[in-house]
């Protein structure tokens, strides 16, 4: 779920930005090696349109047009001048052109990595985050909240939708995961029963409102699964929503 998510984030993000014709490729463990890095040769006139100003667009735009390229290999930027000859102010274009992208490159690999250290960090843990928790003399239910396992996570459809969820959970607006509720057997520490509800996006300060109905389904299909493995959980009663 995280690399799909990290994945449709970055892909987007460069899209914005003008290197949608590149690939993505990253690593994030929270390590020395960790980096996102751009692949690929992007479209020349809209990066000219964006990085730079009065003169000198469409004179590097002549100098695209006369052989000048750039391309990004392993997160650099590397180019190829113009073959024809070059007027002084389309010369002056091309090697600012050139810069400004080396620049830009550089600071998108690393605000993405940034971004994608600030989702994992959002994410709940895969031991899970107690949400709520019920005890009787015998019982104890529980309400967690984990981590989707990778390739759960599905686009909805709508992206401009999906997008502005990724970007709320990277600013901890939004926390997503999968919700699981336990019964326990007090004694032993034992499950006896269980019920999950995935895809879910909460509120951070008041996650088991956003999904209140659901949640006394998935808690009801916890206890009825107790009940049938155990037949000795007759009273349990379901947590009350905050």
């Amino acid at each position: 779920m995280a690399t799909d998510m990290l994945s449709y984030h970055f892909k987007r993000v460069a899209q914005e930005m003008g290197y949608e014709d590149c690939k993505i490729f990253f690593s994030l463990g929270f390590c020395q090696g960790d980096h996102v890095h751009l692949e690929g040769s992007p479209e020349m006139g809209p990066l000219a349109d964006r990085l730079l100003a009065g003169k000198h667009i469409p004179a590097a735009k002549r100098a695209v047009e006369k052989g000048f390229s750039v391309e990004i290999r392993n997160g650099s930027v590397w180019d190829t001048r113009a073959t024809e000859d070059l007027t002084p102010l389309e010369e002056e274009a091309e090697q600012q052109f050139f810069e400004a992208i080396v620049e830009d490159v550089k600071d998108l690999q690393r605000d993405l990595m940034h971004e994608g250290h600030d989702l994992l960090l959002n994410l709940p843990s895969h031991e899970g985050e107690v949400l709520k928790e019920f005890s009787t003399a015998n019982f104890t239910l529980k309400v967690l909240l984990e981590q989707e396992e990778d390739g759960f996570w599905d686009e909805s459809g709508e992206e401009d939708y999906d997008w502005a969820n990724i970007l709320d959970l990277i600013h901890g607006h939004l926390q997503y995961g999968c919700i699981k509720v336990v019964v326990l057997e007090n004694e032993y520490d034992e499950e006896i029963g269980s019920a999950y509800l995935g895809g879910c996006w909460l509120h951070p300060k008041y996650p088991r409102k956003s999904i209140r109905g659901s949640l006394l389904e998935t808690v009801q299909e916890a206890i009825e699964e107790a009940r049938a493995n155990a037949g000795l959980i007759k009273k349990l009663k379901l947590p009350q929503a905050a």
